[in-house]
């Protein structure tokens, strides 16, 4: 592959845009060395109209650039393009080879490729950057007309609201969803994961960083970032203050890795997170930096943080590190060959490989979302349960909060709200989420109206349910007879339920109506 002769930076802290702090936006200088106004104005303006956040807009400059470097080659001006310019491009990516002879990109990444250098062009008059429009239904870039429906809609059928490039590769996007893994599917790639890799040590590290993405919900780059004094932060929060139980080695305090076999402060340690379990702790919280280098706390379950350190950090990678003879990393999950941090990628992969052996479908994200389904479960049944079992807002806001905090989203997302529908419909055994609404307002009469109802009245509508759901033959038109008769107000609609079932104790009693004037 060629070396690019744009160079890349990003703006340093201080850095603003139109009055807005910008610190990390993309600058992309020309061959001859100066930065390129166009590309800079269009990321200018992606930031101030808050397109897409400045940490997305980090692939979609390197895109550019390439673009770039590609017009460069060719000798052609970024506003003298049309559809054959970028279809040339396209073809070019997809037959480019490395030096072993592969494939450099699949498909997938260079119809990815297309959307991005598409997006320049397309928003390029709203930026002010070019003087007329290039992309129209007639050309130079063609475009298809956008669909006028809601992006509710949209999203439901997996369609796309803006303009398009009419020569994009159709098969390039997929809206299918991959299934999120059931408890056995996770148990069989869990097990596949401690079992598969050469030796013993990476197969418990491999273990750990699969059950890092299913217990605790971190993304792959998460994992990759997680650190031994993360680790000692959260336990101190605990009152597991590791400093206070170390000697001093050379200059500094012994770290919570660095403990041996023969040292008590082990012990003293695990016994104290025993103790926790023994008083209903369920989780230690691990500080985390995520996406967007948003901070967040991690739950880590008790049980695994044993397990992390019993058959990882005190164990395999202990031998790692005195083998290769060198200070212990700061990271926790660490590369077997170079004793270095274990990156994003190679986590990725990991995982995928895991997923691919077993035959399921998924990735390390399918057990993160898999962390996702358990712990709006777990919420929602703990919050519903201590406010009596009445549905109201407070429950659903404090639920959908807390999933949204321990899956590190800033705000309550589509991917939250989805968690929590998903555990309600598993919660009430419902056939799905569109049941929903109906099932929210029957709480919220039990709740408005739980003063004027006592045991009767509860075994009453107990019965009428019963009934209801075994598909009672007739019973439903008596219901909706007493329920449509004017001399029955709704505020009396109980008492004559109540009074329509009166006769029917007996199983050989046959449902009748009897008319008002007999």
């Amino acid at each position: 592959m060629t070396r690019l002769e744009h160079e890349i930076e990003f703006a340093p802290p201080g850095f603003r845009w139109n009055g807005q702090d910008a610190e990390g936006l993309p600058l992309i200088a020309d061959v001859d060395g100066t930065i390129c106004v166009p590309l800079l104005r269009f990321f200018g303006w992606s930031r101030r109209y808050k397109r897409v956040k400045i940490s997305s807009m980090k692939p979609e400059a390197y895109v550019l650039r390439e673009w770039w470097h590609h017009l460069h080659s060719i000798g052609r001006m970024w506003n003298d393009v049309d559809d054959r310019v970028l279809n040339e491009w396209r073809e070019l990516q997809k037959t480019e080879l490395n030096e072993k002879g592969r494939r450099v990109r699949n498909d997938r990444s260079v119809a990815r490729k297309m959307e991005i250098v598409f997006t320049f062009y397309d928003r390029a008059m709203a930026a002010t950057i070019g003087e007329f429009d290039l992309v129209s239904t007639n050309g130079p870039i063609t475009c298809s007309e956008p669909l006028n429906i809601s992006e509710k809609l949209a999203r439901k059928f997996g369609l796309r609201t803006a303009r398009t490039w009419a020569s994009a590769d159709k098969a390039s996007y997929s809206t299918k969803k991959r299934a999120t893994p059931d408890d056995s599917a996770v148990s069989v790639i869990l097990a596949h994961l401690r079992s598969s890799a050469a030796d013993v040590g990476l197969c418990e590290r491999n273990w750990c960083i699969g059950r890092a993405m299913s217990d605790c919900g971190l993304r792959a780059m998460e994992v990759a970032g997680l650190t031994i004094q993360a680790l000692e932060e959260g336990l101190a929060k605990k009152g597991i203050v590791v400093s206070q139980h170390t000697r001093a080695l050379g200059n500094r305090p012994v770290r919570l890795d660095e403990l041996d076999e023969t040292d008590e402060r082990r012990t003293h340690i695990i016994n104290a997170l025993r103790l926790l379990k023994r008083k209903h702790h369920e989780n230690i919280h691990i500080p985390i930096k995520g996406k967007g280098d948003n901070e967040r706390e991690a739950p880590f379950p008790i049980d695994y943080v044993m397990d992390l350190l019993e058959n990882y950090i005190w164990s395999s990678r202990q031998d790692l590190i005195r083998a290769k003879s060198q200070l212990p990393p700061d990271a926790v999950f660490l590369s077997d060959s170079t004793a270095t941090a274990l990156g994003k990628g190679a986590i990725g992969n990991l995982m995928k490989k895991a997923f691919k052996a077993k035959n399921i479908s998924g990735s390390g994200q399918r057990l993160r979302a898999y962390f996702g389904h358990s712990i709006a479960s777990r919420y929602w049944s703990e919050f519903y349960a201590g406010n009596g079992f009445r549905w109201d807002q407070t429950v659903e806001n404090m639920t959908l909060d807390m999933v949204a905090e321990a899956l590190g989203h800033k705000s309550v997302s589509t991917t939250v709200r989805f968690y929590v529908e998903t555990a309600m419909v598993s919660f009430f055994k419902l056939p799905g989420k569109s049941a929903l609404p109906e099932l929210r307002e029957i709480s919220k009469l039990f709740a408005r109206h739980h003063r004027s109802l006592d045991r009767r009245h509860y075994r009453k509508i107990a019965g009428i349910v019963e009934r209801m759901a075994a598909q009672t033959p007739g019973f439903e038109d008596v219901l909706d007879a007493l329920l449509a008769d004017p001399d029955y107000a709704m505020q009396d609609a109980s008492r004559a339920v109540a009074a329509a079932l009166q006769p029917m104790a007996s199983p050989q009693h046959s449902l009748q109506l009897v008319p008002k004037n007999a």
